[in-house]
This record gives structure tokens, sequence and C-alpha cells, in this order.
């Protein structure tokens, strides 16, 4: 066993075996609610320890992390990293550690389905009845959600766009997400018509992907990521950043199918490696659970407890419920003034 994956297998050990609310207790702390999901400390009440996921969150100084980040941080404990890590170690109970293993399984990353990802491509994509056209798309994209034909030309080029015609004889959108081989691994669909909502999700999409799209195709982590819940949403925040005078090529964009599926957010960050995350639900404001919000305030506590990373919540201006909502009303806006009256993006 290589040096480092020696080291990452002890840390992995001592994350397991080492529990925060214990380390807390050993050093003098006193836990409260030891026995639920949630716990604090009566001498911080501004800690959370989250003994599911065993990693903690400190309110008052915005820091989180492991165990090891634990004993670094509060001040009754103050132990270097190394120092830590020594302590820990000491204290695992070798007979269970394993021998050499595979990483870890990602939390809530699926199986593969199928396995082999040019079989998942199979299956996904013989679920489409593709057309050599795409006339009917660009029509609906371009006129009815009024998004900027360069944008929607650029996800045809990149086959990340494609029209059908399915057994019904109805003209489909198809959105394709692929990884970074190129290889479909999520597709959806959306009628090309104003007067149905009619949506399909393929079988066999994996949501660990999603729909990441980089327009320079080079999948440069150290762009801001921002994160919609459709790619209808996605395009129309695209044609906003033009409209104001952005460049779109200074972003890095994930769709995610639905605000539900905010783990695949969580799940590109880990296979990434991306640090600025923006998310962008919708403002489900009308709804008696605003499910944007709920899923956007979920996921930046994730990132920030496990991962570090602030991430930043924006919503379409203020009465208007997604992206193409205020993209259609800018554009109303500009056509009646010949000036843009829309609220500046906050990005």
């Amino acid at each position: 066993m290589n040096t480092n994956n020696s080291y990452q297998l002890k840390k992995q050990q001592i994350k397991e075996q080492i529990k925060i609310v214990d380390i807390a207790e050993e050093f003098g702390l006193t836990v409260t609610k030891r026995n639920s999901p949630l716990s604090s400390l009566k001498e911080h009440d501004s800690v959370i320890i989250y003994n599911n996921t065993n990693s903690f969150f400190r309110h008052a100084s915005g820091v989180g992390g492991d165990v090891l980040k634990f004993m670094e941080h509060m001040p009754e404990i103050n132990m270097p990293y190394k120092e830590a890590f020594k302590y820990c170690l000491s204290k695992i109970d070798t007979k269970t550690m394993p021998a050499i293993q595979p990483p870890t399984q990602k939390r809530n990353e699926k199986v593969s389905y199928p396995e082999n990802v040019i079989e998942r491509e199979k299956l996904l994509l013989s679920q489409c009845n593709f057309e050599g056209k795409s006339n009917n798309v660009m029509a609906y994209l371009i006129q009815a959600r009024k998004i900027d034909p360069d944008i929607v030309f650029l996800h045809l080029k990149k086959k990340l766009l494609a029209q059908e015609r399915n057994d019904k004889g109805y003209r489909m959108a198809v959105f394709i997400g692929r990884d970074e081989n190129n290889h479909a691994v999520a597709v959806c669909k959306r009628a090309c018509s104003s007067y149905t909502k009619f949506k399909q999700e393929c079988r066999g999409n994996d949501y660990t992907y999603g729909w990441l799209f980089d327009p320079e195709g080079n999948y440069n982590t150290n762009k801001p990521l921002i994160c919609f819940e459709s790619e209808i949403e996605k395009m129309s925040f695209m044609t906003l950043l033009k409209m104001h005078g952005k460049d779109i090529n200074q972003y890095a964009y994930l769709s995610t199918g639905s605000a539900s599926k905010y783990m695949t957010i969580v799940n590109t960050v880990e296979r990434m490696g991306y640090k600025n995350v923006i998310i962008a639900y919708n403002d489900d404001f009308a709804s008696k659970i605003n499910t944007g919000k709920m899923y956007s305030e979920r996921t930046k506590d994730i990132l920030r407890v496990e991962h570090g990373i602030e991430a930043k919540i924006i919503t379409p201006e203020a009465n208007v419920n997604d992206w193409n909502d205020q993209l259609k009303k800018e554009i109303d806006d500009l056509t009646q003034s010949h000036q843009s009256e829309g609220q500046a993006l906050c990005i």
C-alpha cells in the first residue's frame, strides 16, 4: 500500500470510529441531545453536531467539518491537525481496520444502471426517436421561450439538445446531459409547445451527473458553478447574462432535473472540485411549500458543513417564479420602453 492510500484509509477509519460527541465529552465539553440526529454543546450553543454524518458546523465562526477539524477548531481542544490525527489514530481499533479497499462509494451515489457507461448511453438514447432536423425545437425555445438563438445553436452543436418525434407524433425537445468523456448520462424531454407542460425523464438517468455544461468545453473548476432546476431555466439565465453584458463563458452551469434532485449539486462538487457554487433554483413563493427555497437552503447547508463551501443562493426578481419568466418579463419591458428595467443579476 502506498503512503497516500495508507493515510487516506486511516483518515477514513478515524472518521468512522471516532465520534465528535465522544471527543467533545472527553475534553470536558457538555453535549446536549446526545442521542439525537442533531446535538449541540452547552458551552457553545452555536455549534451543531450532525451525528448521522459525524460532522459539525459552528455558526459563530462559520467553520465546520469532520472530527479532526473539530479538534483543531474548538478552543477547549485547540489541537493541531497532525497532533489530532495521531491522537485519534491511537484510539482506532486496528482489528476492524480493513485491508486495501476501493474508494468508498459517495453518499447517495446510485449504482450505475447499467454498470457500463456505454450500455447506459445506449439505453438512454434508445428511448429517443430523433429527427434529423431541429426546426420545432428552435422555434419553441427561441420564439416561445425567448432564449438567445446563439445559446440554442451552441447546445445543438454540442449535441446537448435534439429534436424527436414521439410515437404519438408530437415533437419534443430532448435535453442530453453528458459526462466528462461526452457519454450521455441523463436525458429529459419537453414538448415543443406552449399549450402543454408535458415532460418526461428517460429511464436510467444518472443524477450523480445531471446536465453539466461549460460553454468552453474544458470544465475549468475555477469558474463559478451556477445550478438550476431545468435546462430551460439554465438557458434562460444564460440569455439574461448576455442581456446584462456578462460573458457566459465565465461560468459553468448545472441542471439537476428538479429541486428535489439537489444531491446532483453535491455529487458534482465532490467529483469535479468546484469551490464557488451559486444555487439558482426557482422561487415557488406562491406554493404552500417553497420547494426551491427549501432545497436551496438544504444544499447550502450540506456544502458548508461537509465541504467548507459557502454557496450563494440567488432567485428571480420579486413576484417572479423562475428565470424564464424573468427573461420574458425583461424582454417585454425592453420592447415597451426600449430599455431593460429588469433587476440586475447579482452573481
